[in-house]
């Protein structure tokens, strides 16, 4: 039921407090069901402690002033009056005011909290759901060019190598036996290594020039 100026003095009112694990908040409601799960779809550590009903919800207005009024110095946020430090203070000062006003009776509890457990149980559900559901990512199978160029690369690498082994080799015996010098038998040396990385450059910018391609007619 909708709140109005005209229905305040004709229906019943609650007054409840909310536990967090944090904080405490003060609030007040014509539907303590509805209200208590709606905060645990916002926060599911959001819990009803403590629910009071009273006759009118305009007194239930009056008795939520005089706590914040009274719990002003226990404000957990600057100019915030519903939420207060969770401290024995807050705890209280509650029952000191809300015991005096049991004009409409105490409330069963446990309707509002078998209500909160069963949304909490949905979320849990619902979370556990998704996870499952989401797609793990697999691993993108190279295609039979990749698996070819690897395998040129491969295999050039390892020829580069070993002629450059073989060449290191030889020069150091031609140097030893005073065949040739240092300065002979360098630019041979040095040739393999610098038509290795102009080798893998061509194949660099080759493979770039494949990738553009590819995304330009596909």
């Amino acid at each position: 039921m909708a709140i109005t100026v005209e229905n305040k003095d004709s229906i019943p009112g609650y007054v409840y407090l909310v536990d967090n694990d944090m904080d405490y908040k003060i609030g007040i409601t014509n539907n303590p069901v509805r209200r208590g799960s709606s905060y645990v779809t916002e926060n599911p550590r959001n819990k009803v402690i403590d629910c009071i009903q009273v006759n009118t919800y305009r007194e239930a207005e009056q008795i939520e002033q005089e706590l914040i009024r009274k719990m002003r110095h226990l404000n957990s946020f600057t100019n915030s009056g519903e939420w207060q430090k969770r401290c024995p203070e807050t705890m209280a000062i509650w029952k000191s005011v809300t015991s005096r006003y049991s004009g409409g009776g105490s409330v069963d509890h446990s309707e509002v909290y078998e209500r909160t457990r069963r949304l909490e149980k949905e979320l849990e559900s619902t979370k556990q759901k998704l996870k499952a559901a989401t797609p793990k990512p697999t691993k993108k199978e190279k295609s039979a060019f990749d698996r070819f160029t690897d395998f040129i690369a491969a295999l050039v690498l390892t020829v580069f190598m070993m002629t450059e082994a073989f060449l290191v080799l030889f020069s150091t015996i031609r140097v030893w036996n005073g065949v040739a010098t240092i300065e002979e038998v360098l630019p041979v040396v040095l040739a393999i290594p610098c038509c290795l990385i102009g080798f893998f450059i061509v194949g660099y910018l080759f493979a770039c020039c494949w990738e553009i391609s590819i995304r330009l007619f596909n």
